[in-house]
Formats: C-alpha cells, sequence, structure tokens
C-alpha cells in the first residue's frame, strides 16, 4: 500500500471514531435545562390576573342625599316645622295635628308632635284637638293624652273632649276613663246614651257660666 492512501485511511478512521464518540447514546453532551422558579408572590400575582379575567360587577350605592333622608331623625320634620318663621300658629298647628294622624310617622314623633300642639293650642283646645279625639286614625295613647291635658283647663272643655272619646272611640279603657269623668262632671250616669250626656252637659255648662259670674 502506498503511504498516501495509508495516511488518507487514518485520516478516515480517526474521524469515524471522533464521530461515534460524538453520537454515542452514553457520551452524548446534555442539552441544557432550564428551570423556572417562580415565588409565592409570582404565583399569587399569576392567579389574581386569571381571576381578573372574570367580567368586573358594578355596584350602584345610593346617592348621599337619599342616605341622608333614611337616616334623619324623626324629630327634624318638627323642628323644621316650628322654626318656619313664614307660618303662623294656627298653619304650625294644622301641621301638628297632620303629624299625629299619620300612620307611617313612627309612635314617637307622633307623641312628640301631640306635646307641641297641646302647647300651642291653649288658647283655645276645642277647635283643634276635639277633631283628634273623634279620628280613629289617632292612637289611644295619644287620644289619653289629649283627655289627660284637659284636666289642665276649662270644665266646658274637659266635658266635650270626654263626650267626643265616649262617642267615637272603640277602646274599653278609654270609654271607662270618659265616662267616669263625665259622671264626675254632671253628677249623673247616662251610660252609653250620647243624647242624655249631651243634654246633661249643655244644662251643666249654663250652671258653670253662672258660678263664674
Amino acid at each position: 500500500m502506498k503511504k498516501p492512501r495509508v495516511y488518507l485511511s487514518l485520516i478516515v478512521l480517526f474521524f469515524l471514531t471522533g464521530a461515534g464518540l460524538l453520537f454515542w447514546p452514553g457520551h452524548r453532551i446534555a442539552e441544557p435545562t432550564v428551570v423556572s422558579v417562580f415565588t409565592d408572590s409570582h404565583a399569587a400575582r399569576s392567579t389574581k390576573s386569571v381571576v381578573s379575567a372574570k367580567p368586573m360587577v358594578t355596584v350602584t350605592f345610593p346617592s348621599q342625599a337619599r342616605t341622608i333622608r333614611a337616616a334623619r331623625p324623626d324629630s327634624l320634620a318638627i323642628g323644621s316645622l316650628l322654626a318656619d318663621s313664614s307660618l303662623d300658629n294656627k298653619a304650625v298647628m294644622a301641621g301638628l295635628a297632620a303629624m299625629t294622624l299619620e300612620t307611617d310617622r313612627s309612635l314617637s314623633e307622633r307623641t312628640e308632635a301631640m306635646g307641641h300642639l297641646l302647647n300651642l293650642s291653649v288658647e283655645d283646645p276645642a277647635t283643634v284637638l276635639l277633631p283628634l279625639v273623634g279620628d280613629t286614625r289617632l292612637p289611644d295613647a295619644l287620644c289619653n293624652q289629649i283627655l289627660d291635658d284637659a284636666l289642665n283647663d276649662s270644665l266646658a272643655w274637659q266635658a266635650d273632649a270626654s263626650l267626643a272619646a265616649l262617642t267615637y272611640r272603640d277602646g274599653k279603657e278609654i270609654h271607662t276613663k270618659a265616662r267616669e269623668h263625665l259622671v264626675f262632671l254632671v253628677g249623673t250616669d247616662h251610660g252609653e246614651d250620647v243624647a242624655g250626656w249631651t243634654a246633661a252637659i249643655a244644662i251643666s255648662k249654663e250652671k258653670w257660666v253662672q258660678a263664674q259670674k
């Protein structure tokens, strides 16, 4: 064999040996492995991103004015009525009387309105209060308030208030209270006889007028 061919054979053999070593499974060069490390905060951010992908819910809050009206104390309406300088006493009393009959108002507010009404109507209580005694929208508690306050006024007004309660009120307690006071005023008991009571009161009023002269 000639030397150039020997050299060529050695070169080819060396090349094949090197190539075999390169591609042999046990000697294959491992590919670089990319390891992704995520911290808890990153995972949390990823989770939030997934959640935020959901449609957003719009929450509508009530307006400030509406909230203030809902939280307004009951007494504020009464205070505003009493402080209104454009109204005379008659108009104020009419407003207070209307409040006592409004069933959607709290009993405490209606009681407060009645208290102011009793103070303002001291000069002529019958005109303002007598219609309330005969109105069934007025709670028995407020009717009793009128009857109790009448004890500080004239005998005529006491008789009229008690007769109205006996005639128009359904409560047994008020009936008993009104009837007993009428017996005290006129001296006789007419039971449930409204006409009898009316006549007896008329006679008594004449006596009371004469007694004042």
